[in-house]
């Protein structure tokens, strides 16, 4: 049935949100859907996007990579709707432009079409008790064909055609027979005749998305341009508060996919072109992982928490390994690495640039030994400072062995390349001064921070002579909403501002960075029952300048034990979006 285009698979391999996938896993997931399509036998060449919370606007030139030139979706049309219409074409930055279908009526309109129950009664879920304490909930009998009256399909087909002209481009109507979770409606043909015998103004086909868009293509040269993301939601909703639901899945998303995309895949590649057997397996399993948790309503978190911990999971199997990878293939690459021009020294830290240009940056390595003080020395015998980050006992030493975390420079590391430094032994560390200085700078930014309203800080640009702020305010306030949505509560809200508080600040100066170190505690509800009972929010911020390094780092730590309430941060750019 697939091979002869019945049943259509592919083209994804599973239906993503495209704001929190990276654009390589866009691809991936499309390569991977593909190649499992083109195992049974054809693949559905329709870029169908139905449920996704927005869309890129780039997605026009990965479809057409992929030979792709439609689209169909529901969510994220906004008021440009008026003048597109139905259908219009849409462009990306490059000019590649795919037919895209606004799905108004939405992805199911013409779900068990006739029912004599309805659409949203005929397969309610319904709960079943497994025991006093859980409950499963179980979709409606599939077994049977819903009963159908002929008259309420007749009045649902015509307000669906009556509907859709009214906004359409062309002669052509889209009716979409299916819903999550729905089976298949087996009587559909048998309907559809009656209705055809019913309705002879209308010819009815019952076909596929692919035998829509034989007709739709004929009328592109008539349909109006849409550039840019579709985000609106004139219609639809696109939730925009699930990109901070469940925040572990989220962070561990951006682990796995950075861990595979700028170290593993590029380090194995090199590996591959020195003559090493390329390890296709771990890193497709690695990457199959990540997409079944970049479905969209898993990576959204918007899911029971049974799921959720499955997709956590995955994410976690895939960072796993990737970490074993990474590690192997370092320790194959670093056996090669010529080594000769530091000979002199005991150990050797050897710095590799994933990335396809070259950077100067700073690197943290962990050293272990019973004297920690070091200095790092490159290539060309020049002494580079160092400054530790965090020291204490080896655990895995009998012997008193100390570890520490070192910090310095790499410069002008070239790209996709590497350079080795020696470590040498000194007799003092480099002095880090802490005072009471609310200022740290180096030679590109300085940065001040104000204890009087809770340690914001602002930022001056020495190069342009632009100064930033107040950056770094906390908001807090509760929240009454779901996975879904923020809301505010039924009475009245709460507002803690970070800025209406005072913070103690103190600064770090070393030879490598300097950080300003910013405490601060915010008073809130405890949760939305005790709405009076208040708790403390302790929130510590690091700001880190690197010395020849053009970047601000920040970082934030928080020790929550509030429930029902959301925390943001507001930084004020100036900047007009």
């Amino acid at each position: 049935l697939i091979s002869k285009g019945l049943i259509g698979v592919g083209p994804w391999y599973t239906q993503p949100d495209e704001f929190l996938a990276s654009s390589e896993a866009l691809i991936r997931n499309l390569l991977l859907g593909h190649r499992i399509a083109l195992s049974f036998g054809r693949i559905t060449k329709v870029g169908y996007v139905p449920d996704s919370f927005g869309h890129i606007a780039q997605l026009p030139q990965i479809f057409r990579g992929f030979g792709i030139d439609s689209f169909f979706f529901m969510r994220g049309l906004g008021d440009e709707f008026d003048k597109l219409g139905n259908e219009f074409l849409w462009y990306a930055p490059d000019g590649s432009n795919i037919l895209a279908v606004f799905l108004a009526s939405s992805y199911s309109s013409g779900a068990v079409i006739g029912s004599k129950k309805g659409f949203m009664e005929e397969y309610k879920p319904r709960p079943m008790y497994i025991t006093d304490l859980n409950s499963v909930a179980v979709f409606g009998d599939y077994t049977a064909d819903p009963e159908v009256s002929l008259e309420s399909a007749e009045r649902q087909l015509k307000a669906l055609v009556e509907s859709w002209i009214k906004t359409s481009n062309i002669s052509i109507v889209l009716i979409m027979n299916g819903q999550d979770h729905f089976p298949p409606q087996g009587n559909l043909p048998n309907i559809l005749k009656s209705l055809s015998s019913r309705l002879s103004e209308y010819e009815i086909i019952h076909g596929t998305l692919e035998g829509y868009l034989e007709y739709a293509r004929k009328y592109v040269n008539n349909l109006k341009i849409f550039r840019g993301e579709l985000r609106g939601a004139k219609f639809h909703r696109i939730f925009q508060n699930v990109y901070s639901t469940r925040r572990s899945i989220k962070w561990k998303n951006y682990i796995a996919q950075v861990l595979m995309e700028y170290y593993v895949e590029p380090l194995w590649t090199i590996l591959w072109l020195l003559g090493l057997d390329y390890p296709r397996g771990f890193i497709w399993l690695a990457w199959r992982k990540i997409l079944q948790s970049h479905a969209h309503d898993s990576i959204y978190g918007t899911v029971s928490d049974e799921v959720a911990e499955n997709t956590l999971s995955r994410f976690e199997e895939s960072i796993q390994i990737a970490k074993t990878l990474l590690s192997e293939g370092l320790r194959i690459l670093g056996s090669m690495v010529d080594a000769t021009k530091l000979k002199d020294y005991d150990k050797y830290i050897i710095v590799y640039n994933p990335l396809p240009w070259s950077r100067t940056d700073i690197v943290r390595a962990a050293v272990i030994g019973q004297d920690i003080n070091y200095t790092v020395v490159n290539e060309n015998g020049q002494t580079i400072p160092v400054q530790i980050i965090d020291e204490g006992i080896n655990e895995f030493s009998v012997g008193g062995e100390k570890k520490a975390v070192i910090s310095f420079i790499a410069s002008d590391i070239p790209a996709m390349g590497y350079r080795v430094y020696g470590l040498k032994k000194i007799s003092e560390r480099p002095l880090i001064r802490t005072s009471n200085k609310l200022m740290i700078e180096n030679e590109y930014y300085s940065i001040i921070a104000d204890p009087e309203h809770g340690g914001s800080f602002k930022i001056f640009d020495k190069k342009t002579a632009q100064s930033y702020g107040p950056l770094n305010v906390f908001i807090d306030q509760r929240d009454a909403g779901d996975a879904y949505n923020y809301s505010p509560p039924e009475y009245g809200d709460y507002l803690a501002v970070s800025t209406y508080t005072k913070a103690n600040v103190y600064s770090e100066e070393g030879p490598v960075f300097s950080k300003l170190v910013i405490n601060q505690t915010l008073r809130i509800p405890r949760d939305m029952e005790h709405s009076m009972e208040f708790t403390d929010l302790p929130i510590t911020t690091e700001v880190f300048l690197y010395k020849g390094v053009k970047r601000i780092d920040v970082k934030i730590h928080i020790n929550n034990s509030s429930k029902d309430h959301r925390l943001r941060v507001v930084f004020q750019t100036g900047i007009n979006c």
